[in-house]
Parts: C-alpha cells; structure tokens; sequence
C-alpha cells in the first residue's frame, strides 16, 4: 500500500510543471506518456537530487535505474537523456 500511495499521482491534471507528469507521496508520477517525446511508461516514478542525481524505475519493464553525478551546473546538460536512450536501447531492442 505504501509503494503504491508513493508513486500515485494525487495532485492531478492542471499543475505541471513537466507534461504527463504528476507527484505522488514520494516521487514524480508519468501519468501521460503520450504527451512525452523520451522512452518510458506510464506508471514511471523518479526523484532526482543535488547536484543532478537521479532516481528512476520503469515498472513495466523493470528497468531501475540510479545515477549519481556530482556537478553543479546543468544547463544544456543531457547525461540523463543520453542515459536513459541508452539503457532502453540496450534492454528493449
């Protein structure tokens, strides 16, 4: 019960600051992935952290994935993409 009230979407469509994506108890929530452009599920959670570490699990596919990076400045920075391509490219091809 605990898992699934922490990567629930409780807050609903109307607040997002990334679309598809909602917040749960503990995590960001894709509750659209058809409005998304990068691989994964609807049903994704994520969490990222300072200085750009990143938590994510694929449920669907049961890619989990942690990365820890120790920078701080981010923009123009796409490790994660880059990552994430990666990974789904390896595992689902």
């Amino acid at each position: 019960m605990s898992v699934q009230l922490t990567t629930t979407d409780h807050i609903g469509p109307g607040i997002e600051a990334d679309p598809g994506v909602g917040c749960g108890y503990g995590f960001a929530v894709v509750d659209g992935q058809g409005c998304r452009e990068i691989p994964g599920h609807e049903g994704e959670y994520r969490w990222g952290g300072a200085h750009h570490s990143n938590h994510r699990v694929d449920p669907e596919t049961d890619i989990a994935v942690t990365a820890f990076t120790q920078t701080g400045e981010t923009s123009g920075l796409d490790d994660q993409g880059k990552l994430r391509a990666l990974i789904y490219h390896a595992f689902l091809e």
